[in-house]
């Protein structure tokens, strides 16, 4: 029986959360966690670690649950008394102490206002929403016809070497407003209208059901001052901004996405994360993973686990052979790390390392896609950690340990894959990214519509082995994630909604382009420079293979192609099928 899925959002203390640790493994997650770490420890440690977060990161939802999470010192007295506590057990039983704080300079605050004008001085004189900004996720302004006194409306947007890199300008054309943007390379208008929308981020302009492209901040990459001059002082509209930084007045706004710092200090490890715990809408899936972390592909009635490049293998047992896999995560938070996979049967298992298997749905009972297929680990729209997979080219449903199946969509174009949840749009909110009934590249909506990847016409998939999708990260290092695919020519693509990159003869070192089996590609940091590789199994010798130095540029001839290889040295093969994980 499969049950209609509402969407509804775990909230603990008023704030909705969802928080997956996963040191040894590649993740593909709009969950932003950062870590840096100084540590010795070898994969036989990996297990155990990734228990104590697991039980640490329970901790921080039973104190969270307790208190006012806007009250920030509330949150920090709860949070030392529970690193005090957990540490006072843990020092004496591994040597390993935890520290536990808020963030406030990295949380998340929204601002909303119904108007453009100076609160302080009646909007004569320039004001400062919002100053040294980490990150922004929502900047939208909207002005509207009562614009007078002939002097422009101003947005100035300038880096921390005092360099303006963005301006918007609201001038007065006739009864109605036009408005121009700059973001020092290009120059772009739109409008006259009497009330014209702009999404600085999207770089989307919006009047009277027109939407047109005007110049676009990026909004990440280094810190920001963002400065409000309305010189006519009578500049009516709207502003909604979501991100980290010092707002003019903490007290009009409210924190939407709190920041906790995590330190663990040990005898042969310490490193320190902070994690977002992000409020409506909840999205995450697995993401780019640290050097050590593991791989997965098939491997005859088993999976082969790849824990790092030059490093050890091992094949993990299974009660039957998979079809098709998911990324690696704690999704029963039970402390230890399990893979979700599909076999011929339709069953979809979790098995662990050590080969312990649970079944989540009996394919006797269900109508799960078993054949040239992918799974996706985690949350989206409000959903509890879930596995979601395709219903027979149907629809997309999800599973917790424990739980009915739950429908989440039936797109009209049916589903192969579902692939995991990101911003592929760059809309602020995150959509479920999945491959369609006829192989295309699509997002799915929170309200049920979907779009094609990119939305100027969807990348058509290879399906000749498995289903070439997979792979959602900041592949290039500009800010933005996209999703990797293969197409029916072999070819490997980088897309997200405003257009995709087929990587050329003209992108590698050597001239030589990738050939990739039409299988689901996957991200990792296998080589810990900050940036994911693109991994997947080359049509040309069965291994698996990875591009390096995406980032130098699409045409720049710098991208390497390079092979995973074991702790002998020897290259390590892959799953046509399933692909990597």
């Amino acid at each position: 029986m499969v049950a209609s899925d509402r969407g509804q959002v775990l909230l603990l203390g008023g704030l909705a959360i969802a928080i997956v640790f996963l040191t040894a493994i590649p993740l593909s997650n709009s969950l932003v966690v950062t870590e840096s770490a100084s540590t010795s420890e070898t994969v036989g440690d990996i297990d155990s670690a990734a228990q104590r977060e697991a039980d640490v990161e329970r901790g921080v939802r039973r104190v969270l649950a307790g208190v006012n999470t806007s009250n920030l010192t509330a949150v920090n007295q709860s949070l030392r008394d529970f690193s005090a506590n957990y540490s006072a057990v843990s020092g004496q039983g591994d040597g390993v102490y935890v520290n536990a704080s808020v963030n406030p300079d990295a949380s998340g605050r929204s601002l909303n206002r119904s108007e453009l004008s100076n609160p302080g001085n009646n909007g004569t004189q320039p004001w400062d929403p919002v100053n040294n900004t980490t990150w922004i996720s929502t900047f939208t302004i909207g002005v509207n016809e009562t614009l007078g006194g002939g002097n422009p409306f101003e947005v100035t947007v300038t880096n921390s070497t005092g360099s303006t890199v963005y301006t918007l300008t609201a001038t007065k054309s006739g009864s109605d407003i036009e408005v121009t943007t700059d973001d020092g390379s290009s120059v772009q208008s739109c409008g006259p209208a009497d009330n014209v929308s702009v999404d600085l981020l999207a770089g989307t302009c919006s009047y009277g059901g027109t939407t047109e492209s005007v110049a676009s901040f990026s909004g990440s990459g280094e810190t920001y001052d963002i400065t409000f001059e309305d010189g006519g002082g009578s500049t009516e509209g709207d502003l909604t901004f979501v991100g980290a930084g010092n707002f003019y007045n903490d007290s009009q706004t409210s924190v939407v996405n709190l920041a906790v710092d995590l330190t663990f200090i040990g005898p042969d490890t310490s490193y320190t994360r902070t994690i977002w715990l992000s409020g409506d809408p909840l999205s995450s899936v697995a993401r780019a993973s640290p050097a050590d972390g593991a791989l997965y592909t098939g491997s005859g009635s088993g999976i082969l686990q790849i824990t790092g490049n030059n490093s050890a293998t091992s094949t993990i047992n299974t009660s039957s052979e998979p079809k098709g896999l998911g990324p690696a995560s704690d999704v029963d938070s039970d402390g230890t790390i399990e893979v979700p996979y599909v076999d011929g049967s339709g069953d979809l298992r979790l098995v662990t390392s050590d080969g312990d298997e649970t079944l989540l749905v009996d394919g006797s009972s269900s109508n799960i896609d078993n054949d040239k297929t992918r799974l996706a680990v985690g949350t989206w729209n409000g959903s509890d950690p879930s596995v979601f997979y395709a219903n027979d080219t149907s629809a997309i449903s999800r599973v917790e340990p424990g739980e009915d199946p739950v429908l989440v969509a039936e797109p009209d174009n049916g589903a192969n894959a579902v692939i995991g949840s990101a911003d592929i749009d760059g809309d602020g909110t995150d959509e479920l990214v999945f491959a369609d009934g006829s192989q295309t590249l699509r997002y799915l909506e929170d309200d049920g519509s979907t779009e094609t990847i990119p939305n100027s016409g969807g990348v058509s998939l290879g399906s000749s082995d498995g289903i070439g999708s997979g792979g959602i990260a900041d592949y290039d290092g500009d800010g933005e994630v996209a999703v990797a695919a293969v197409d029916g020519g072999n070819n490997i693509v980088i897309a997200d909604a405003s257009g995709d990159e087929s990587i050329g003869s003209s992108d590698v070192d050597g001239g030589t382009a990738p050939d990739a089996t039409q299988s689901p590609p996957t991200a990792a940091d296998i080589d810990d420079d900050g940036v994911p590789e693109l991994m997947y199994v080359s049509n040309t010798d069965g291994n698996i293979t990875y591009l390096d130095n995406i980032e130098a540029g699409y045409g720049s001839g710098n991208i390497e192609i390079r092979k995973l290889t074991d702790e002998d040295g020897d290259p390590i093969p892959g799953d046509p099928e399933t692909g990597v994980t």
